[in-house]
């Protein structure tokens, strides 16, 4: 899938929006789960369910949900450019220490560790229930036997536990490229500025 390149700025009410989720709504051959490794950090910042991976469907609808979340922040008034462009400067930074493998698997290393912990301490498990619950209410109420099997698959199973294989490295290298070149050119401050400078004459001429 080729990155999607959005046409001349507007300054419509929600194009910042359409604009970082053309970003995040991809699926590139070399990185089949862009979508959910970018998406997953948008949705933490603005208390969305995180995504799992679900195919297209699971895609579909995860974009959807966080389309809803971020224009519910942006109608209970926060500013949509301030909004937009801090998302994407924490995905830009996300995505730039990503090519860094020797940091990459440090960070996959104290993940291990933490869910190790988190399997075997029962105070180490309720703070990772807690913090959990913030972003996925159904850890509140989950029981120490369900969490337990959570952390383990986790551990076993997740990208973020996993170290970086040769393959790994040129993927993420490929997909810290792409969307830095992309962001810049969908959603640079530039773009931003142009945005907002509009959307104050659309204001205006009301």
């Amino acid at each position: 899938m080729s990155m999607h390149h959005a046409g001349p700025v507007t300054g419509a009410d929600n194009e910042l929006i359409d604009r970082l989720l053309s970003l995040i709504d991809q699926a590139p051959a070399y990185e089949p789960m862009w979508w959910m490794n970018y998406g997953a950090l948008a949705a933490v910042n603005v208390a969305c369910n995180v995504p799992r991976p679900g195919g297209d469907a699971g895609r579909v609808q995860f974009v959807s949900d966080l389309r809803d979340r971020i224009e519910h922040l942006v109608d209970r008034g926060a500013a949509e450019d301030f909004l937009v462009r801090a998302l994407r400067r924490e995905i830009d930074d996300f995505a730039g220490k990503r090519a860094d493998v020797g940091e990459r698997n440090q960070q996959a290393e104290r993940v291990r560790d933490h869910l190790k912990e988190v399997i075997e301490n029962s105070g180490a498990r309720e703070a990772w229930r807690d913090r959990m619950a913030r972003r996925i209410p159904a850890f509140a109420e989950m029981p120490d036997d369900r969490l337990i099997a959570e952390a383990q698959r986790m551990l076993e199973g997740s990208p973020l536990t996993a170290p970086a294989t040769a393959e790994d490295a040129a993927s993420a290298w490929a997909s810290s490229e792409a969307w830095l070149d992309a962001s810049k050119e969908v959603l640079g401050d530039h773009v931003i500025e142009r945005w907002r400078h509009l959307s104050i004459q659309r204001q205006m001429d009301t």
